[in-house]
Protein backbone atom coordinates (compact mmCIF):
# COMPACT_ATOMS: atom_id res chain seq x y z
CA UNK A 1 0.00 0.00 0.00
CA UNK A 2 1.21 3.50 -0.87
CA UNK A 3 0.82 6.68 1.17
CA UNK A 4 -2.22 7.63 -0.93
CA UNK A 5 -3.87 4.30 -0.13
CA UNK A 6 -3.22 4.77 3.59
CA UNK A 7 -4.67 8.29 3.44
CA UNK A 8 -7.78 7.03 1.64
CA UNK A 9 -8.15 4.21 4.16
CA UNK A 10 -7.79 6.64 7.08
CA UNK A 11 -10.39 9.00 5.61
CA UNK A 12 -12.73 6.05 4.99
CA UNK A 13 -12.42 4.93 8.63
CA UNK A 14 -13.15 8.48 9.83
CA UNK A 15 -16.10 8.75 7.45
CA UNK A 16 -17.48 5.42 8.69
CA UNK A 17 -17.17 6.67 12.26
CA UNK A 18 -19.20 9.76 11.39
CA UNK A 19 -21.85 7.58 9.70
CA UNK A 20 -22.23 5.56 12.92
CA UNK A 21 -22.41 8.81 14.92
CA UNK A 22 -25.03 10.22 12.55
CA UNK A 23 -27.13 7.07 12.89
CA UNK A 24 -26.92 7.17 16.69
CA UNK A 25 -27.71 10.89 16.92
CA UNK A 26 -30.18 10.75 13.98
CA UNK A 27 -28.39 13.56 12.16
CA UNK A 28 -29.83 13.01 8.68
CA UNK A 29 -27.77 15.68 6.90
CA UNK A 30 -24.49 14.34 8.30
CA UNK A 31 -25.54 10.81 7.30
CA UNK A 32 -26.21 11.98 3.73
CA UNK A 33 -22.88 13.80 3.47
CA UNK A 34 -20.93 10.83 4.87
CA UNK A 35 -22.76 8.36 2.60
CA UNK A 36 -21.86 10.58 -0.35
CA UNK A 37 -18.18 10.43 0.68
CA UNK A 38 -18.21 6.71 1.51
CA UNK A 39 -18.47 5.55 -2.12
CA UNK A 40 -15.58 7.53 -3.71
CA UNK A 41 -13.29 6.88 -0.73
CA UNK A 42 -13.94 3.14 -1.03
CA UNK A 43 -13.68 2.66 -4.79
CA UNK A 44 -10.69 4.97 -5.37
CA UNK A 45 -8.22 2.23 -4.38
CA UNK A 46 -8.41 -0.11 -7.44
CA UNK A 47 -7.96 2.58 -10.15
CA UNK A 48 -5.09 4.17 -8.24
CA UNK A 49 -3.35 0.82 -7.77
CA UNK A 50 -4.00 0.03 -11.44
CA UNK A 51 -2.26 3.23 -12.50
CA UNK A 52 0.52 2.71 -9.95
CA UNK A 53 1.48 -0.87 -10.82
CA UNK A 54 0.27 -1.25 -14.42
CA UNK A 55 0.92 2.19 -15.99
CA UNK A 56 0.36 0.87 -19.53
CA UNK A 57 -3.27 -0.13 -18.88
CA UNK A 58 -4.66 3.26 -19.89
CA UNK A 59 -7.79 1.83 -21.52
CA UNK A 60 -8.80 -0.09 -18.39
CA UNK A 61 -7.89 2.83 -16.13
CA UNK A 62 -9.90 5.33 -18.20
CA UNK A 63 -13.03 3.18 -18.36
CA UNK A 64 -12.78 2.26 -14.67
CA UNK A 65 -12.51 5.90 -13.62
CA UNK A 66 -15.32 6.90 -16.01
CA UNK A 67 -17.66 4.18 -14.70
CA UNK A 68 -16.91 5.01 -11.06
CA UNK A 69 -17.23 8.76 -11.65
CA UNK A 70 -20.64 8.34 -13.32
CA UNK A 71 -21.78 6.06 -10.50
CA UNK A 72 -20.63 8.65 -7.94
CA UNK A 73 -22.68 11.36 -9.68
CA UNK A 74 -25.73 9.07 -9.79
CA UNK A 75 -25.38 8.23 -6.10
CA UNK A 76 -25.14 11.93 -5.19
CA UNK A 77 -28.39 12.52 -7.08
CA UNK A 78 -30.12 9.64 -5.28
CA UNK A 79 -28.92 10.85 -1.87
CA UNK A 80 -29.62 14.58 -2.12
CA UNK A 81 -32.80 14.85 -4.20
CA UNK A 82 -36.35 13.56 -4.08
CA UNK A 83 -37.42 15.16 -7.36
CA UNK A 84 -38.60 12.40 -9.72
CA UNK A 85 -37.26 14.11 -12.85
CA UNK A 86 -33.82 14.63 -11.35
CA UNK A 87 -33.78 11.07 -9.99
CA UNK A 88 -34.68 9.88 -13.49
CA UNK A 89 -31.57 11.65 -14.76
CA UNK A 90 -29.64 9.85 -12.01
CA UNK A 91 -30.79 6.48 -13.32
CA UNK A 92 -29.54 7.31 -16.82
CA UNK A 93 -26.21 8.49 -15.41
CA UNK A 94 -25.96 5.17 -13.57
CA UNK A 95 -26.85 3.37 -16.81
CA UNK A 96 -24.02 5.24 -18.54
CA UNK A 97 -21.69 3.93 -15.83
CA UNK A 98 -22.86 0.38 -16.52
CA UNK A 99 -22.24 0.89 -20.22
CA UNK A 100 -18.71 2.11 -19.48
CA UNK A 101 -18.04 -1.17 -17.66
CA UNK A 102 -19.72 -3.01 -20.54
CA UNK A 103 -17.37 -1.36 -23.03
CA UNK A 104 -14.44 -2.66 -21.01
CA UNK A 105 -15.70 -6.25 -20.75
CA UNK A 106 -17.29 -6.61 -24.22
CA UNK A 107 -14.14 -8.28 -25.58
CA UNK A 108 -15.22 -11.37 -23.63
CA UNK A 109 -17.68 -12.05 -26.47
CA UNK A 110 -14.78 -12.22 -28.93
CA UNK A 111 -12.50 -14.31 -26.73
CA UNK A 112 -14.90 -17.18 -26.07
CA UNK A 113 -17.09 -19.06 -28.53
CA UNK A 114 -20.25 -20.19 -26.73
CA UNK A 115 -22.38 -23.14 -27.86
CA UNK A 116 -25.81 -22.20 -29.20
CA UNK A 117 -27.71 -23.85 -26.33
CA UNK A 118 -25.81 -21.76 -23.76
CA UNK A 119 -26.53 -18.56 -25.67
CA UNK A 120 -30.23 -19.39 -25.82
CA UNK A 121 -30.29 -20.29 -22.11
CA UNK A 122 -28.60 -17.05 -21.03
CA UNK A 123 -30.86 -14.92 -23.22
CA UNK A 124 -33.99 -16.75 -22.00
CA UNK A 125 -33.14 -16.33 -18.32
CA UNK A 126 -32.43 -12.63 -18.70
CA UNK A 127 -35.60 -12.00 -20.73
CA UNK A 128 -37.66 -13.78 -18.04
CA UNK A 129 -36.06 -11.61 -15.35
CA UNK A 130 -36.84 -8.49 -17.38
CA UNK A 131 -40.48 -9.50 -17.89
CA UNK A 132 -40.90 -10.44 -14.22
CA UNK A 133 -39.60 -7.06 -13.04
CA UNK A 134 -41.85 -5.22 -15.51
CA UNK A 135 -44.87 -7.14 -14.19
CA UNK A 136 -44.04 -6.64 -10.52
CA UNK A 137 -43.33 -2.91 -10.89
CA UNK A 138 -46.85 -2.45 -12.28
CA UNK A 139 -48.35 -0.50 -15.15
CA UNK A 140 -46.36 2.45 -16.45
CA UNK A 141 -46.39 4.87 -19.34
CA UNK A 142 -44.50 3.89 -22.50
CA UNK A 143 -41.38 5.85 -21.53
CA UNK A 144 -41.50 4.11 -18.14
CA UNK A 145 -41.32 0.68 -19.79
CA UNK A 146 -38.51 1.83 -22.09
CA UNK A 147 -36.37 3.33 -19.32
CA UNK A 148 -36.91 0.31 -17.05
CA UNK A 149 -35.99 -2.05 -19.89
CA UNK A 150 -32.81 -0.11 -20.68
CA UNK A 151 -31.74 -0.01 -17.05
CA UNK A 152 -32.30 -3.72 -16.39
CA UNK A 153 -30.80 -4.73 -19.75
CA UNK A 154 -27.64 -2.72 -19.00
CA UNK A 155 -27.18 -4.46 -15.64
CA UNK A 156 -28.01 -7.85 -17.18
CA UNK A 157 -25.55 -7.39 -20.04
CA UNK A 158 -22.75 -6.64 -17.61
CA UNK A 159 -23.66 -9.72 -15.58
CA UNK A 160 -23.73 -11.85 -18.76
CA UNK A 161 -20.13 -10.82 -19.51
CA UNK A 162 -19.19 -11.96 -16.01
CA UNK A 163 -21.08 -15.27 -16.30
CA UNK A 164 -19.41 -16.13 -19.61
CA UNK A 165 -16.01 -15.20 -18.21
CA UNK A 166 -16.59 -17.36 -15.11
CA UNK A 167 -17.74 -20.36 -17.18
CA UNK A 168 -14.58 -20.42 -19.25
CA UNK A 169 -12.07 -19.22 -16.65
CA UNK A 170 -12.26 -19.86 -12.93
CA UNK A 171 -10.06 -17.42 -11.03
CA UNK A 172 -10.30 -14.92 -8.20
CA UNK A 173 -10.71 -12.16 -10.78
CA UNK A 174 -13.65 -13.79 -12.57
CA UNK A 175 -15.33 -14.73 -9.27
CA UNK A 176 -15.07 -11.15 -8.00
CA UNK A 177 -16.38 -9.84 -11.32
CA UNK A 178 -19.38 -12.17 -11.18
CA UNK A 179 -20.08 -11.29 -7.52
CA UNK A 180 -19.92 -7.56 -8.30
CA UNK A 181 -22.11 -7.66 -11.41
CA UNK A 182 -24.65 -10.00 -9.78
CA UNK A 183 -24.91 -7.75 -6.71
CA UNK A 184 -25.28 -4.78 -9.04
CA UNK A 185 -28.11 -6.53 -10.92
CA UNK A 186 -29.90 -7.32 -7.65
CA UNK A 187 -29.52 -3.70 -6.55
CA UNK A 188 -30.95 -2.42 -9.83
CA UNK A 189 -33.96 -4.74 -9.59
CA UNK A 190 -34.46 -3.90 -5.92
CA UNK A 191 -34.26 -0.17 -6.69
CA UNK A 192 -36.77 -0.40 -9.53
CA UNK A 193 -39.18 -2.18 -7.22
CA UNK A 194 -38.95 1.02 -5.13
CA UNK A 195 -36.86 0.73 -2.00
CA UNK A 196 -39.37 2.81 -0.01
CA UNK A 197 -42.07 0.14 -0.34
CA UNK A 198 -39.95 -2.28 1.67
CA UNK A 199 -39.79 0.13 4.63
CA UNK A 200 -36.12 -0.73 5.17
CA UNK A 201 -34.54 1.22 7.97
CA UNK A 202 -31.64 3.36 6.72
CA UNK A 203 -32.43 2.44 3.10
CA UNK A 204 -30.05 5.13 1.83
CA UNK A 205 -27.16 3.58 3.73
CA UNK A 206 -28.09 0.09 2.50
CA UNK A 207 -28.11 1.33 -1.09
CA UNK A 208 -24.77 3.12 -0.64
CA UNK A 209 -23.03 0.10 0.88
CA UNK A 210 -24.48 -2.30 -1.73
CA UNK A 211 -23.53 -0.06 -4.64
CA UNK A 212 -20.06 0.48 -3.17
CA UNK A 213 -19.52 -3.27 -2.73
CA UNK A 214 -20.62 -4.08 -6.29
CA UNK A 215 -18.49 -1.37 -7.91
CA UNK A 216 -15.45 -2.15 -5.75
CA UNK A 217 -15.60 -5.85 -6.69
CA UNK A 218 -15.87 -5.03 -10.40
CA UNK A 219 -13.00 -2.51 -10.24
CA UNK A 220 -10.81 -4.81 -8.16
CA UNK A 221 -11.38 -7.67 -10.63
CA UNK A 222 -9.88 -5.43 -13.32
CA UNK A 223 -6.80 -4.91 -11.17
CA UNK A 224 -6.32 -8.64 -10.57
CA UNK A 225 -6.32 -9.35 -14.31
CA UNK A 226 -2.97 -7.55 -14.54
CA UNK A 227 -1.43 -9.29 -11.50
Amino acid sequence: MTIINWILTGLLIIDTGFIVLALIKKWNLLEKICCALFFPLSVAHPPYLLLQYTPDSYHTFFLSVLALLLTTIALLIFIFTTNKTVKGIGYFVLLAGLLAWGEHFRTIFYIYSMPQWLTILIISVNVMILIAVQIVTGRKKVHGYLSTTLFIAGAELLNVFAVINLIYEQSISTILLFAGTFLNLLLVIFDLLDIKKFNIKHGMLVRTISLTASQFLIAFSCLLVFN
